[in-house]
């Protein structure tokens, strides 16, 4: 049974943005529209690359969003401060059609979140962006349905 997939959303590494037109020429071709998703994580250079080595130094927000529709944020990185958090979302509304904000949850790599970081986005900044239709916030990492479990009846 064929389905009717018409949208696709897909995450790539900034790595491999040279592909990304033939990926959007095929899939066109087929009548699918590709969004290609990118974990930015922030825009602060800084951070970005000493802290969370994205690999992707001195790419500015309009590099980035030559290549790519939508883009994540990490919310409760160490070093992050409010008012880093409120330029990185201004400046990802601007560059991208969708973002992204995820709060930044423990995991098995060695960088911890800043839970001092993660409260100041939930009291100062969820009230005023939880409405947007361009911004998905993801309080959880699996708030998307991505590594659950899932019954049917």
């Amino acid at each position: 049974q064929k389905q009717a997939i018409r949208t696709l959303h897909f995450e790539s590494h900034y790595a491999y943005k040279d592909r990304i037109p033939a990926l959007r020429q095929e899939f066109a071709a087929c009548g699918i529209e590709l969004h290609m998703k990118i974990g930015v994580e922030s825009f602060d250079e800084a951070l970005r690359e000493n802290l969370l080595h994205k690999g992707m130094p001195a790419a500015t927000p309009a590099q980035i969003a030559e290549h790519f529709d939508e883009c994540c944020l990490l919310i409760g990185v160490p070093g992050q401060t409010l008012e880093g958090l409120r330029r990185d979302i201004d400046t990802a509304l601007q560059y991208f059609d969708r973002v992204c904000l995820n709060l930044f949850t423990a995991c098995s790599a060695p960088l911890s979140p800043d839970e001092a970081v993660k409260q100041l986005f939930l009291q100062e900044l969820y009230p005023t962006l939880a409405d947007n239709p361009s911004i998905d916030i993801l309080l959880n990492n699996t708030d998307f349905g991505v590594g659950t479990v899932t019954c049917h009846e």
